[in-house]
């Protein structure tokens, strides 16, 4: 008997082990969240991840690892509420009136007034010309609440250059994939208005019942929510090397009541890196030349400490070598100026050939 015990044990053990665990984390612990939590080893210029701040109730920013049927082994979590009560199961309910302040971009996409958003954000570089991440928004919302005035919602908020011309201002990407519509209560759901929808039927503006493929009910025992999305995945095209402000946030809308909650995967944040981070046109390290502006647009200004002399050339070449652009000089100067302006967005290198010195540098093209 005392073996049969002691194998029990150890079975109670290993269940428990394997069961999510999820940790609060202070605001001020946000950088390292999103550094260590949730960013790919080549997702983003190294450096380049700044100014992380979290907005929102002082526990509802968490980090999570362990067996779920979220989808995802670990990551960030968000929530309007406490992330201390996630780890539990749907027959518990979290539901706090925090009164806590809502977001201007979420309200630009939401249904109704928003209040106790949780809003992480920061500054970063991509490596890559296609940002890519994975969310599973929940919500105690589902499934009663659905196609009411209480369509909590999720955005994915992203600034900066757009490589089709000018920039996204706070542009979402957090929408169902094949649509513009945001991801909310009453635009992923079970494809039936809820119990209490108030005789709503979601066919209202950004709301749809057609998507129930991406929703499941929750039916295990480790997640409060009642319900959530399938694993999502964000994506925009995106300037290799640029700057890019990105806000994720999740609030409740029209009340405080049924939270709701993001989860973001592990080492999902980054996407393919480009070849010219990699390439082997590594740059030469040495002055015969300066560059400005890096990144351009246009006009690109190359200057000489000792001026760049007859027969000089510069070759503008792609990451694997190619010369797309060959200039040749016919007499002696300081400065060399000339345009740019047809190249694609991305990354290219600009190659000197002077006094029998090379320097290459790499150029941004946004």
């Amino acid at each position: 008997m005392k073996k049969i015990n002691t194998v029990l044990l150890m079975l109670c053990c290993i269940f428990s082990n394997a069961q999510i665990v999820i940790t609060q984390l202070a605001p001020n612990k946000a950088k390292s969240a999103v550094k260590y939590h949730f960013l790919s080893s080549t997702g983003i210029v190294s450096g380049s991840l700044q100014n992380v701040t979290f907005d929102g109730d002082s526990g509802g920013l968490g980090v999570f690892g362990g067996t779920s049927n979220i989808g995802f082994i670990d990551g960030i979590i968000l929530s309007t509420d406490s992330t201390t009560y996630i780890a539990n199961t749907p027959s518990q309910q979290i539901s706090g009136f925090y009164m806590t302040p809502g977001d201007p971009d979420l309200q630009m996409i939401a249904s109704g007034p928003v209040q106790d958003a949780a809003a992480l954000q920061f500054d970063f570089r991509p490596r890559t010309d296609t940002l890519t991440f994975n969310y599973v928004f929940a919500s105690e919302e589902y499934p009663e609440f659905v196609c009411s005035q209480f369509n909590d919602v999720f955005g994915l908020f992203i600034t900066g250059p757009n490589p089709s011309g000018g920039s996204y201002n706070a542009y979402n990407i957090a929408l169902i994939p094949g649509t513009s519509l945001p991801v909310s209560i009453n635009s992923v759901n079970p494809g039936s208005p809820g119990s209490s929808s108030g005789g709503g039927s979601c066919n209202g503006v950004n709301q749809s019942l057609a998507y129930s493929s991406l929703y499941t009910t929750n039916t295990g025992s480790s997640i409060i929510f009642d319900g959530f999305t399938t694993p999502l995945q964000a994506l925009v095209p995106v300037v290799p090397c640029a700057q890019y402000h990105i806000k994720i946030a999740v609030g409740n809308v029209s009340d405080g009541a049924y939270d709701s909650g993001v989860f973001l995967e592990a080492n999902s944040f980054g996407g393919r890196e480009l070849p010219c981070i990699t390439s082997f046109l590594e740059e030469e390290k040495n002055d015969l030349f300066s560059l400005t502006p890096n990144p351009f647009s246009d006009i690109v200004v190359l200057k000489s400490k000792q001026n760049f002399l007859p027969g000089s050339n510069v070759f503008v070449l792609t990451p694997d070598g190619n010369i797309l652009e060959q200039i040749t000089l016919n007499m002696e100067v300081a400065e060399i100026q000339f345009s740019l302006k047809q190249l694609t967005p991305g990354c290219y290198f600009l190659k000197m050939i002077d006094k029998n010195q090379t320097a290459i540098k790499k150029i941004i093209k946004l």
